[in-house]
């Protein structure tokens, strides 16, 4: 698996006062070469520096535990000091001035922080491992060695706190040339001209973009890429080469437009990878030309979900953990939800809103208090502004034939609260009514026991990530709340979309979390912190997961809970999320590892039937007569 980093900008920080360091590196005798080596170190070891002085003026150890980095903050300001110590050798080697630049870092929080720490770490040490072999003097080589065993052993603590080492496997650092390191780490960097300049030649970004996220991704995923053609012209033949750890893989290049083009992720790249588009005939780098992935999400792989090997477990848990703590959005796969499964719930889907209206009103929701049922078209509007919601959506929950005993038994009154939104009758459309009913009542009800048994089986992963023990959300899921919906949005032509009526507008979702099945057609959307909507792709045998305002809550809003809308599509789309709550009686206390409640302590299902009453409030009459109602969301 590898993992390509989002480095949203932010910044500056002043360079420390230096501690005291060794003469015996003072005023190295360095020739031209040596000289333009050691200044680039020197430039990158600022670099450094500056970015770990930021963090430890930007965030106190109460961010840092509130992040589940507890401690991680005395790792940095050892990374500070040894930086300190690298910079004052390679400065003491060029005979000094040097003037601190402006250093401009792209991050908001402390796991960007982190993570933006881990690349800016691997492209010094990939500097150093790639120019030691090219410094003639001795004294300055051995420098290099030293601190190339430095900036190693930060990086593997760096690496292991963002989930991408795996325990006990190889793992090495990626050599780079002194114009690819030096290309790397630009965008950072704004020098005065007092400063000895770097003479390496700059190279033009490639960005790569996964666009689903921030964890870690599979091979065969397709990378969209784009570099500016006005100044980088690349021919017919290209291929771009991926660098990680020890592999160099070149996979070609499939042009789409001017300056644009797709790849796929090859296998066995690991940790932060590095791109250069080559030109393939004449077997070298094209020099003008180059860049690193990055995206800003996660796709999961749940096959070792269930692993006897706790290690396999626990980095697992660590890739979920990144994406919980920064998009809140990520994907799944190797899920052991049977593929037939999914597809007979479609099918039953689009079996159901191809009947008449007079079909499916007999189960409208109008005939349940538990919010089960038919919502026609324009029932629903998360946005009072809006004319309505293009979705028509089927609601079912627990059913009987699933959990008999809990439907039987006596609740308190918390419980009850949420027990008549999720735990009562469905309304399932009668024979006499419709032919196939009987099958649409067995394919729903089959994809709701295996929905329902995946949404367990993630919660040792959840707790993993927040620190706790793998068991502690046990007795906490015994009868989860789940609500089921099945949706439909008509298409809609470009040129004939309005505002006013989105397929659903923008909102979070209530429960714990919401596995989501978006079929073949896109348009889902998440919002950046940036405000920017950001379009979710739809890979074939995945589910989206979306952490809920539930889990945010209980979690002192460690987990994020990111707002998200659906587009008109252009085409029919259907999708089927699941939303996924904790057992009702559960007090939403924060667990240990993540603080001091910061709200009041009530139950989770008091929790959702607040939530439901805030915003369950009559409308206007809809184009179809029905009342419209904020949507039970997508």
């Amino acid at each position: 698996m590898s993992k390509v980093f989002a480095t949203l900008l932010l910044a500056v920080s002043a360079l420390a006062n230096p501690i005291y360091t060794s003469s015996r590196w003072k005023r190295a005798t360095l020739d031209h070469a040596d000289f333009e080596i050691i200044n680039l170190a020197r430039n990158l070891e600022s670099l450094e520096l500056n970015l770990w002085n930021q963090g430890l003026n930007n965030y106190t150890d109460a961010d840092f535990a509130a992040a589940n980095l507890t401690c991680f903050r005395n790792y940095i300001t050892l990374f500070r000091d040894q930086e300190i110590a690298h910079f004052t050798a390679l400065n003491d080697a060029l005979g000094g001035n040097f003037t601190n630049c402006t250093y401009t870092f792209p991050v908001d929080n402390v796991t960007q922080f982190i993570t933006l720490g881990q690349v800016i770490t691997s492209v010094g040490e990939g500097a150093f491992i790639g120019a030691s072999g090219n410094i003639s003097d001795s004294a300055s080589r051995q420098l290099a060695a030293e601190i190339i065993g430095n900036e190693a052993r930060q990086n593997s603590k760096l690496r292991e706190e963002i989930g991408l080492d795996y325990f006990g496997a190889p793992n090495f650092d990626t050599p780079l040339t002194a114009p690819q390191a030096y290309s790397l780490a630009y965008p950072f960097l704004n020098c005065p001209s007092t400063n000895a300049p770097i003479q390496f030649n700059l190279i033009p970004p490639l960005t790569a973009n996964f666009v689903n996220g921030t964890t870690p991704h599979q091979a065969g995923e397709v990378i969209d890429l784009s570099w500016d053609a006005a100044t980088v012209s690349l021919g017919s033949d290209v291929h771009i080469e991926f660098l990680a750890d020890q592999h160099s893989i070149a996979v070609p290049l499939t042009q789409t437009a001017a300056g644009t083009g797709t790849v796929v992720l090859p296998p066995l790249i690991n940790g932060t990878a590095f791109l250069v588009a080559t030109n393939y005939a004449g077997g070298g780098p094209i020099p003008n030309l180059q860049n690193f992935a990055i995206g800003y999400a996660v796709v999961a792989d749940l096959t070792h979900a269930n692993s006897p090997d706790l290690t396999l477990r626990k980095v697992l848990a660590a890739e979920i953990q990144a994406a919980c703590l920064t998009a809140g959005f990520f994907y799944v796969k190797n899920h052991r939800v049977p593929r037939h499964v999914v597809d007979e719930a479609f099918s039953a889907a689009k079996s159901f809103f191809a009947q008449s209206f007079s079909v499916k009103t007999t189960v409208d929701i109008s005939k349940s208090d538990n919010f089960r049922g038919y919502m026609p078209l324009l029932s629903e509007n998360n946005d009072p502004k809006n004319k309505g919601e293009l979705h028509e959506a089927f609601n079912l929950g627990l059913d009987p034939s699933i959990d008999p005993i809990f439907l039987t038994q006596t609740h308190t009154q918390d419980s009850q609260v949420d027990s008549a939104l999720t735990h009562s009758s469905n309304l399932w459309p009668e024979q006499r009514h419709w032919s196939g009913s009987e099958d649409f009542k067995r394919s729903n009800l089959a994809y709701y026991s295996a929905l329902l048994a995946l949404g367990q089986s993630l919660f040792p992963l959840f707790a993993m990530a927040l620190n706790l023990d793998e068991r502690f959300f046990d007795d906490k899921t015994r009868h989860p709340a789940a609500i089921m919906r099945l949706l439909h949005y008509p298409g809609v032509p470009e040129e004939e979309r309005n505002e006013l009526n989105p397929g659903i507008g923008a909102h979070t979702d209530f429960e714990c979390f919401t596995i989501l099945a978006q079929g073949d057609v896109p348009a889902l959307q998440v919002q950046k912190k940036s405000g920017e909507w950001i379009d979710v792709p739809c890979i074939p045998d995945t589910f989206v997961i979306n952490i809920g305002d539930q889990f945010s809550r209980w979690t002192n809003d460690i987990f994020v809970s990111t707002p998200h809308r659906v587009l008109p599509p252009p085409i029919t789309r259907y999708s089927i999320p699941f939303f996924f709550g904790c057992d009702h009686d559960v007090p939403l206390v924060p667990p240990s590892t993540c603080g001091p409640p910061r709200y009041e302590i009530i139950s989770a299902g008091r929790y959702v039937a607040m939530r439901l009453s805030e915003v369950y409030t009559s409308r206007s009459p809809s184009e179809s007569g029905t009342t419209m109602k904020p949507s039970l969301r997508a």
